[in-house]
């Protein structure tokens, strides 16, 4: 893994020495953490080596979530089969970072999609009886590519939910890359947003993250 970074990030010439060495060592550290439980290892490394910014930092994303999430003594389990994470036993996690796609479709748009493509997965799972029916159902959304580093986001009920999204229990949402730490030694804030129509909701503070919200009716709450 050390070689495929240290590869990828020598193409970034505007880095200097010192932005490169944290790249690496931030990222590999991460690896070291994931690579022991994850069951797609093999797929993991063939996207480094293919030096696809896009997918490198979606990767980067699943890599970071799970750190986040064991770091708040929570039991985590990789499932592997199209699933990614099970939180003490009870709990699914499902990772995306949309991209910006040829059609320039809007950001909010993107999002949307996202959401979908992921509900749907999760609804063939949970069909096929390797879910139970009252499993709380949560999508971890990186917008790191869909928006500039810098970009100011702004956390509002229309751009996640709407009564047709009940089988998502919440969003964890951020806008951290794999470039922050090396570029601005800071990482980006970890919100969590509360679904009010989920069907199988998760209790509040059931994740340390900077932010959490509730949302009721046209009123966005932070939780203190």
């Amino acid at each position: 893994m050390h070689d495929h970074i240290k590869s990828y990030i020598s193409a970034f010439r505007n880095f200097s020495v010192d932005e490169r060495e944290l790249f690496i060592q931030d990222f590999s550290t991460l690896w070291k953490d994931f690579s022991s439980f994850t069951p797609e290892k093999r797929q993991i490394l063939k996207t480094i080596k293919s030096k696809k910014t896009a997918r490198i930092q979606q990767r980067y994303w699943e890599m970071y979530l799970f750190k986040a999430l064991s770091a708040q003594n929570l039991e985590v389990k990789m499932v592997g089969n199209g699933l990614d994470f099970l939180i003490n036993g009870t709990i699914w996690i499902e990772a995306t970072a949309p991209e910006k796609n040829t059609r320039h479709d809007a950001p909010s748009s993107r999002l949307s999609s996202a959401i979908e493509v992921k509900k749907k997965q999760f609804l063939k799972h949970k069909c096929a009886g390797a879910i139970k029916d009252d499993a709380p159902f949560i999508i971890a959304i990186n917008g790191s590519l869909l928006w500039p580093i810098d970009a100011d986001i702004e956390i509002t009920k229309g751009l996640f939910f709407t009564e047709d999204h009940g089988d998502v229990s919440g969003i964890i949402f951020s806008m951290i890359n794999p470039f922050h730490q090396a570029l601005h030694k800071t990482n980006p804030p970890l919100y969590f947003i509360h679904n009010p129509h989920a069907k199988n909701p998760v209790p509040q503070k059931t994740f340390k993250v900077d932010k959490e919200y509730l949302l009721d009716g046209n009123e966005i709450t932070l939780v203190n």
